[in-house]
């Protein structure tokens, strides 16, 4: 059987039936208006019972909650600001070295990609050529269409296809990358000193986004 919708203040009411001290009601109700019931308690965990997922402890109060939901969304916003600092060097870099080392439009030809061990991986290649060319045809960006329909250029050169396409692709592009110099060159000035880490990082990276 459903639950019924509780207002905000029925929401209050049944957090303190669990135990919950509510030190400052208005406050309590503000956030409660702003912030989903839901989302909050997913962080009453560290404060319940043993076994009692629903009850607090004896003396928990609501600022105990707040503080530590307000901890979570600060972490959340200092690693995505870091990550994406990465993300944005890490395009910058592929696109100078691979363009400068094998070419603008290196990214197309499957050679400078992991060998492929059986006839079937080539088509690894082909795949990825098929994901960075259905995003290159979603974009809007003024800069796309002056290369495709202006310039005739179906495959724009790297420093363009990474800002237009996802971090995921951008990821699999170096995570394919067969040189290892390559894969360093790109690494080093974004402090990914151990070479065996290189792939890992990026992978973690583009997940953890």
């Amino acid at each position: 059987m459903s639950k019924p919708a509780l207002d905000y203040r029925d929401q209050l009411d049944q957090i303190k039936s669990r135990g919950l001290i509510i030190p400052d009601e208005p406050f309590a109700l503000h956030v409660l208006e702003h912030h989903n019931y839901y989302r909050l308690a997913s962080y009453r965990h560290p404060f319940t019972v043993a076994g009692d997922a629903d009850q607090f402890r004896p003396g928990t109060t609501f600022t105990q909650l707040w503080n530590i939901y307000q901890f979570d969304h600060t972490l959340q916003r200092l690693v995505l600001s870091g990550c994406r600092r990465v993300e944005i060097s890490a395009r910058s870099r592929l696109a100078y070295e691979m363009g400068h080392e094998y070419g603008p439009q290196a990214y197309q030809y499957a050679e400078h990609f992991t060998e492929p061990r059986k006839p079937g991986d080539l088509r690894i290649h082909a795949n990825l050529l098929d994901r960075l060319k259905a995003e290159l045809d979603r974009s809007k960006e003024e800069f796309v269409h002056l290369h495709r329909k202006e310039r005739g250029m179906n495959w724009p050169p790297l420093w363009v296809l990474v800002e237009v396409v996802s971090f995921g692709s951008v990821s699999l592009l170096l995570s394919q990358v067969r040189y290892p110099s390559l894969r360093q060159r790109i690494a080093v000035p974004i402090r990914w000193t151990r070479r065996s880490f290189v792939r890992s990082y990026i992978t973690s990276l583009y997940c953890g986004i």
